[in-house]
């Protein structure tokens, strides 16, 4: 009996040292959006770019990262949050519309900022051609109500690297200019639309196997809108090639699109070359002419002046020597 008295305080030890075996569910990862709002990681089915509409006109395009959520069509800009039911594969969006505060059609830089709309989207994820490549659904305000479709554009798994980023790229009146500073990209974005626009920022990877980018804007400034400091937000490569970028301050929002811009072109500087080497010839050939010219004309005043003393010597000897012979 007393052996078995001391066993029992003994076992009780030994289990409270035993951790507890962990339940799925306490293993499920998280991811947090910029609102520090935790979800389920399967939020991250809806990472990506979309195109698509609103109540079937028009064009819009978004991107959808952790469950945040950017976008923008021809006249608003659009921010707020994701979650998705995996169970029913329902996504909520409640999203903040921005009427454009500033439009540069031409450079593909649009700002939106002032008082917002509220929108409520509800819709189904499902696959057409890969899975979740596809949403649909409608969405309702205090007083409007309508539709949208949107569609994955791929890009997503097409990875990221800041040696993509780096050089020139540009827009039209805008020039950006990024190269790579330790582990991360530098920028500064100038204008010749807008005298003395400018903005600096660096840019920073997130994940290499997917095409997004984090960004942080030190100072925008002397630009038609989104003047600010320490803005953030993100950037993207789409299927062109080209460069987007989805930036926010507080609830003013700036998208912008920027293409490869050209180095030194060869073919240029192959015409510069011919033109260069053909204005020497010319040079040249007109030198040696003159040149020619110059001797010929020397030569012959040398010559007509030899023949004219020469004759003329033999002319005043022979006078000479016949004046002398008759005096003789």
């Amino acid at each position: 009996m007393r052996r078995l008295l001391f066993l029992i305080p003994a076992f009780a030890v030994l289990t409270a040292c035993i951790p507890e075996l962990q339940t799925e569910e306490d293993t499920t990862e998280t991811v947090t959006n910029e609102e520090g709002t935790e979800l389920d990681a399967a939020i991250q089915r809806l990472n990506g770019l979309w195109d698509g509409q609103l109540d079937q006109a028009g064009a819009l395009r978004v991107l959808i990262y952790n469950g945040t959520v950017y976008g923008f069509d021809e006249t608003t800009g659009l921010y707020g949050t994701s979650t998705l039911n995996e169970s029913g594969a329902s996504v909520d969006m409640t999203l903040k519309r921005y009427t454009f505060s500033n439009t540069e059609a031409d450079a593909g830089q649009y700002s939106s900022s002032g008082t917002a709309t509220t929108h409520y989207f509800s819709g189904l994820l499902f696959p057409t051609q890969v899975d979740d490549d596809t949403l649909v659904g409608d969405y309702e305000t205090s007083s409007t109500f309508g539709s949208f479709t949107l569609s994955n554009d791929g890009t997503w798994e097409n990875g990221s690297d800041l040696a993509q980023l780096t050089g020139l790229w540009t827009a039209t009146g805008y020039e950006l200019y990024i190269t790579q500073v330790d582990n991360h990209l530098a920028f500064r974005e100038i204008s010749s639309s807008v005298t003395g626009c400018t903005s600096s920022g660096f840019i920073d990877l997130i994940n290499q196997s997917e095409v997004i980018y984090e960004v942080t804007v030190t100072e925008r400034k002397n630009c038609n809108d989104f003047n600010v400091e320490e803005a953030t937000g993100y950037a993207t490569i789409t299927a062109e090639g080209d460069l987007e970028f989805f930036l926010r301050k507080n609830t003013a929002l700036l998208f912008s699109h920027f293409s490869r811009g050209s180095s030194t072109d060869s073919s240029d500087d192959s015409a510069d070359s011919s033109t260069d080497d053909t204005t020497d010839d010319s040079t040249d050939d007109s030198a040696d002419d003159t040149t020619d010219d110059s001797t010929d004309e020397t030569a012959d005043d040398t010559t007509d002046d030899t023949t004219d003393e020469t004759t003329d010597d033999t002319a005043d000897d022979t006078t000479d020597e016949t004046t002398d012979d008759t005096d003789g």
